[in-house]
């Protein structure tokens, strides 16, 4: 028996969001918080209650508690988190998923205080946006740096951005693990390539800076093709995408709004293409992931995470300018081999994403940290 097995220590998750609210690194959380508990593990989730409602509340195995929090330039401050940590049993083992400010700060004081160990989970190494923008280097320097040293592990989610994280910051090589994203077996089905008189361009995600949506409006603009793109999702870059729809006067354009579950399975069966324009990730986006399990092809841009993780399964963008878009969803819209092949390709490689080998790998690093 593990010794993780054995000891039963409590997992802890703490995250600046969670479901209902929509994100990467909400759903990641949300997939191994549930998965530990279904094990037999105890597992709490500390997060905000931004997103949150009654309406929208999930029925969830694992203990969540939703903290009262204040948003502040994309930072949920959570008022009484320090507390709340505090009280922990000291065999808990602190599962930090960091992409925010505070919260890591409050887990780093909880560890010296209380001598619980965690592991810090980089799920994106963000650039400045927005009016506070510029507080984001120093932070990284003074705070996030000492976070970061002090983890009993770091988790990436490619080897592109390990050794981004280890230069920057600087941490020890060998506190580093790099441990993809993973992809629910509900994404899993076979797809028949169809020729449709209109295709159909899907988009799936945040709508925020990084994820720079407006560029493949722009793209979408210059289209030889004839197509409508949807956009599934929202975010705090919604009213810059819609003026710009606007401006272009695109007419085959729909904000949809945010979904999941079923209605999100099915805009991936319904469409033809997935076409993701970030400026950055650090892994492989669970919404890419799932498009392939679908047998979707994707077009993409060409950076690192998603080169090295996925690069033999989708359409790699270089230098991802509006009119290097527009030609590569072109290639594939006009040319059904290549979405036969691509749907194939993915296929072929996707199933070595599964949640269960992930968690499998999670539970030998937490195995590797208890004392």
């Amino acid at each position: 028996m593990s010794k993780i097995s054995s000891l039963k220590p409590e997992i802890v998750q703490v995250t600046s969001y969670y479901p209902p609210h929509l994100g990467g690194m909400e759903n990641y959380a949300a997939q191994v918080a549930e998965r530990f508990a279904c094990k037999g593990y105890t597992v709490s989730v500390f997060t905000s209650n931004i997103g949150y409602s009654q309406q929208k509340a999930l029925n969830f195995k694992a203990r969540v508690h939703y903290l009262k929090a204040l948003e502040f330039a994309h930072t949920p401050i959570m008022f009484t988190l320090f507390f709340r940590l505090l009280a922990l049993p000291r065999n808990s083992l602190i599962h930090l998923h960091v992409s925010q400010a505070i919260s890591p700060e409050v887990v780093y004081l909880i560890s010296r205080l209380k001598k619980i160990p965690y592991i810090a989970h980089v799920h994106i190494d963000a650039d400045p946006t927005g009016r506070f923008g510029f507080l984001l280097g120093p932070y990284k320097k003074l705070f996030l740096k000492r976070v970061l040293r002090s983890a009993s592990k770091i988790i990436c989610l490619s080897d592109s951005q390990k050794a981004i994280i280890v230069k920057k910051y600087p941490v020890c090589v060998e506190n580093v693990i790099s441990l993809r994203n993973g992809v629910d077996d509900s994404y899993f089905m076979k797809r028949t390539i169809q020729k449709r008189d209109i295709p159909t361009i899907l988009y799936v995600g945040r709508l925020a800076p990084q994820k720079n949506v407006r560029r493949l409006v722009e793209a979408f603009s210059l289209l030889k093709e004839k197509a409508q793109l949807r956009i599934v999702g929202d975010g705090e870059d919604r009213g810059n995408v819609e003026q710009l729809i606007k401006d272009l006067s695109l007419c085959s354009v729909t904000l949809v709004g945010t979904k999941s579950g079923e209605e999100l399975i099915e805009e991936y069966k319904n469409a033809d293409v997935l076409a993701v324009s970030s400026d950055k990730e650090g892994g492989a986006p669970l919404v890419i992931l799932e498009a392939l399990a679908t047998g979707l092809p994707v077009v993409v841009s060409d950076i690192y995470g998603i080169r090295e993780l996925l690069g033999n399964m989708v359409l790699l963008v270089p230098n991802p300018s509006p009119e290097n878009f527009a030609n590569a969803l072109d290639e594939v819209l006009s040319n059904p081999d290549l979405q036969q092949q691509l749907s194939c390709k993915a296929e072929e490689n996707i199933k070595s994403f599964r949640w269960d080998s992930i968690v499998t790998e999670l539970e030998k690093i937490y195995e590797e940290v208890l004392p």
